[in-house]
């Protein structure tokens, strides 16, 4: 390349850019309004609940999706599964009544999950779309369901009135267990733990071992096996069982 050739394009590299693509960079760094679909938080110890790989639930989608009960936000509303939320009304009214039995107000359940908000939204990898009216209320209603569930089935909590076709048709609550130990029907441990100690319905057992009477119908370890994993930590009922599985020893604190 001969002087002015050089010259020549060491000035045309200086030339200010064409106003058709200036990009500003800071509209780069921020969020999409239109579009967020992940949280920042997604990547965090305290995100748990996630989406299954698209790669894995192609080979066959409805492995991966609840066939009687949505659980958390990711298969709200489908259409196959909007009968269960009669359900999970009966059974909150169920148990408001019993927890009235006991002198305990109700509107305590409201509360305990609003505080908890923040941890809620946080164990999912993506913005749920909800406002906290909305949130709250889903997870009163399937938290409290699967709360009663345990309640009911351990019989800790006596079922005189509560005429549901969930305890008396013998093939809905085995797919009703394994609706509850999908990763994307999850709700955090944190929130069932909550809204078992506003209940105020059961002190002579912790949750852990009411989940483990209910799931163990379909898993069928002796009491000896449960009873060891009473006090572990998890973040929600599918991490719970996993964690049985899993020597003590190779635990995470």
């Amino acid at each position: 390349m001969d002087p002015q050739t050089q010259q020549n394009a060491a000035e045309n590299s200086h030339d200010p850019i064409p106003t058709s693509v200036v990009v500003d960079i800071h509209s780069l760094t921020s969020e999409d309004t239109d579009l967020k679909l992940l949280r920042e938080t997604a990547g965090s110890e305290s995100c748990c609940i996630v989406r299954i790989p698209h790669s894995l639930a192609r080979i066959n989608p409805i492995a991966y999706e609840p066939k009687i009960v949505s659980i958390g936000p990711y298969h709200h509303g489908k259409e196959h599964l909007k009968m269960a939320q009669q359900h999970k009304r009966r059974f909150l009214k169920f148990l408001v009544a019993k927890m009235q039995e006991k002198g305990t107000n109700p509107q305590e359940l409201i509360n305990a999950v609003s505080t908890l908000e923040g941890d809620i939204r946080g164990s999912y990898s993506e913005d749920l779309g909800l406002e906290s009216e909305e949130l709250v209320e889903m997870m009163v209603l399937d938290g409290c369901f699967i709360l009663t569930l345990f309640l009911v089935v351990s019989g800790k909590v006596v079922c005189t009135n509560l005429d549901d076709p969930i305890f008396r048709m013998p093939w809905i609550l085995p797919s009703i267990r394994a609706d509850l130990l999908l990763l994307e029907n999850q709700v955090p441990h944190v929130l069932l733990q909550a809204l078992f100690e506003t209940s105020n319905l059961v002190t002579s057992s912790c949750l852990n071992e009411l989940a483990f009477e209910f799931l163990d119908y379909s898993l069928q370890k002796p009491e000896t096996f449960w009873a060891k994993h009473y006090s572990l930590e998890a973040k929600h009922l599918l991490d719970l069982i996993r964690k049985t599985f899993v020597p003590v020893t190779c635990q995470r604190s």
